[in-house]
């Protein structure tokens, strides 16, 4: 009776897929957990946290979100057959993180050191903006901007009067980008470099919306400056 409940709370109905994303509630927690400060690093060892509460975020929801952001830059097909090889290579054996991330890399084709260091040792958050979009000899520039420490790979989605552009942008350090028939790779970002522009041939006035990580899969610890919207006025 509980699990019918939760269904029709839902607004599903029996045999119906939920559109859900599972991971979007551990993210939001874990976003709230870090505003409070108290997060510590992943690689603290267990009996060394300071906390009972950061001990738990670490090694369940940031440790399930690692798995969730190294899909995001390796895209599916990549993620998955990494998933894959890692568990034939190393069942009943006993291996350590420099096993696991070096399995993905090798799946992926892509560097992932950078990754691993960002993501285990420190608490550096990742915080991405649209900064501005203007027009330029005819052209739009769309410029982004970092500002969280955490430099990361960025998909983008521009939206115009009749069509809709999805773009990726792979950082220098991942010597590589994700393969994806939907997204058109631009040029790499410099990982230490705060601003990124690119330029599309289309007028600023038929541009609608830029939208950083349109599908919602980065650990953005601020996602409300993540769109640019065409100003009708």
């Amino acid at each position: 009776a509980q699990t019918m409940n939760y269904i029709k709370s839902l607004g599903l109905i029996p045999g119906q897929k939920a559109e859900l994303e599972p991971m979007q509630s551990t993210k939001e927690e874990f976003i709230k957990f870090i505003a409070t400060g108290k997060e510590e690093e992943l690689s603290t060892h267990a009996d060394h946290f300071v906390t009972n509460s950061a001990y738990g975020v670490a090694s369940y929801m940031k440790g399930s979100l690692c798995l969730f952001e190294l899909k995001y830059i390796c895209g599916d097909e990549a993620f998955e057959k990494g998933m894959l090889s890692y568990y034939w290579k190393w069942r009943f054996r006993h291996p350590n993180p420099n096993d696991f991330f070096r399995t993905i890399e090798q799946a992926s084709d892509l560097e992932l050191d950078w990754f691993k260091e960002y993501w285990v040792y420190t608490k550096k958050t990742i915080d991405y903006r649209v900064d501005t979009c203007f027009e330029k000899d005819g052209q739009s520039v769309i410029r982004l901007k970092r500002i969280g420490l955490f430099p990361m790979p960025i998909d983008l989605k521009v939206n115009t009067d009749k069509t809709e552009l999805n773009f990726t942008i792979p950082l220098d350090i991942m010597r590589g980008f994700k393969k994806s028939k939907e997204l058109k790779v631009l040029d790499p970002w410099h990982w230490v470099n705060p601003i990124y522009e690119f330029r599309i041939d289309i007028p600023l006035k038929k541009i609608k919306e830029v939208r950083i990580d349109p599908k919602n899969q980065l650990v953005d610890i601020a996602p409300e400056n993540n769109v640019w919207i065409r100003n009708e006025d």
